[in-house]
C-alpha cells in the first residue's frame, strides 16, 4: 500500500474554524459501519479529566485533509462555534449518534472532552477494541497504537518505520525523562515534530478500520459497539479513574470471569469486574 500523504490544515482564529464549520455543515449524516468519513484524536497535558486539550485532531477521508484544531488558542469556542445560521458545531458533530467517528481508545478522550468541555461523545468506532474482538488469539489484553500499525496496518516496512521515526523524534520533545513536558503542545507556532505526531496518530486510522471491520462477524460488531458505550459511559463516571491499569484489559465478560474466579482477592481485578457490571 503506497502512502498518500494527507493535506494539513491549520484552524485556530475564527475565520479558519468558520471555514472548518461550512464545511463539516454539509456532512450528510453517515451512521454507515463500512465507511466513516471522520476519525479523530487529542493532544496536549495528560488529555482527560484531570489534564488539557492543547489540539484536536480531525481527519476527513473524503479529501484526505488533517484539520488541527488549536484548543489551546480558541478555548471553549473551538467547540462550541457555529457558522452563520447553521447549528452545527464541533460539539454537535462529536455528539450526534448518527455521524459515524472513529478514535483508537475512546476513554481519556472521552473523559477529557466531558469534563473540560461537556461534550459527549456519541457515534464513535473504537479502534482499539475492534482490534481486540477481531482477534483470534486471547483478548486478556488491549494493544497500542504503535501495536497495531505493526501488525495489521496494510503499510510496507519502510512505511512503518518512516511512521515510528516520526513519532520517536516528536515524543522526544514531551518525555519528561528527557526534561521536557507536554507544554510544548502549547507553543506557537506549532513545532513541525510536533505537526507531525498529531497528523501521525490519525492519518492511518482509515486503513486499521477497514482492516478489523472487515475481520468482526456481526456478533462482535454488537459487542464492540455495546463495549464502546460503556467504555464512554464510565468514563464520564465521577470516580473514572485514566490511570487505570484495568485499562490495559480487554472488556469481554467471559474473561473477565476468569480473571475474577483465579485472582479473587486482587482488589484491582474485582475493581475491574464491578466496573464492567455498571
Amino acid at each position: 500500500m503506497e502512502r498518500s500523504s494527507p493535506l494539513i490544515q491549520l484552524v485556530d482564529t475564527t475565520n479558519t474554524l468558520f471555514s472548518l464549520l461550512s464545511f463539516l455543515s454539509n456532512i450528510q449524516d453517515n451512521p454507515t459501519p463500512t465507511c466513516p468519513q471522520i476519525y479523530i484524536a487529542l493532544e496536549g497535558n495528560n488529555p482527560c479529566g484531570y489534564g488539557t486539550i492543547s489540539l484536536f485532531t480531525l481527519l476527513f477521508t473524503p479529501s484526505n485533509t488533517v484539520y488541527l484544531i488549536d484548543v489551546h488558542r480558541l478555548g471553549l469556542s473551538a467547540f462550541t462555534t457555529t457558522f452563520e445560521d447553521k447549528p452545527t458545531s464541533l460539539k454537535t458533530i462529536l455528539e450526534s449518534p448518527s455521524i459515524h467517528k472513529v478514535i483508537f481508545d475512546a476513554s481519556n478522550p472521552s473523559d477529557a472532552l466531558f469534563s473540560l468541555f461537556n461534550i459527549t461523545l456519541a457515534g464513535i468506532s473504537d479502534l482499539q477494541l475492534m482490534e481486540n474482538a477481531s482477534r483470534t488469539g486471547s483478548k486478556r489484553a488491549v494493544l497500542r497504537l504503535s501495536k497495531c500499525i505493526d501488525h495489521d496496518s496494510p503499510l510496507s516496512y519502510a512505511e512503518k518505520l518512516e511512521w515510528k521515526i516520526q513519532k520517536a523524534r516528536a515524543s522526544l520533545l514531551f518525555d519528561p525523562s528527557k526534561g521536557v513536558r507536554y507544554q510544548v503542545f502549547n507553543e506557537r507556532p506549532l513545532k513541525q515534530e510536533i505537526i507531525n505526531y498529531c497528523v501521525g496518530n490519525v492519518e492511518l486510522l482509515s486503513a486499521l478500520y477497514a482492516v478489523y471491520h472487515e475481520k468482526l462477524t456481526e456478533h462482535w460488531r454488537r459487542r464492540v459497539e455495546r463495549a464502546t458505550a460503556r467504555r464512554i459511559r464510565q468514563s464520564r463516571h465521577k470516580n473514572y479513574n485514566p490511570y487505570s491499569r484495568s485499562k490495559g484489559l480487554g472488556p469481554w465478560r467471559n474473561e473477565l470471569t476468569e480473571l475474577y474466579r483465579r485472582h479473587g482477592s486482587d482488589d484491582d481485578v474485582n475493581d475491574l469486574f464491578d466496573r464492567w457490571e455498571r
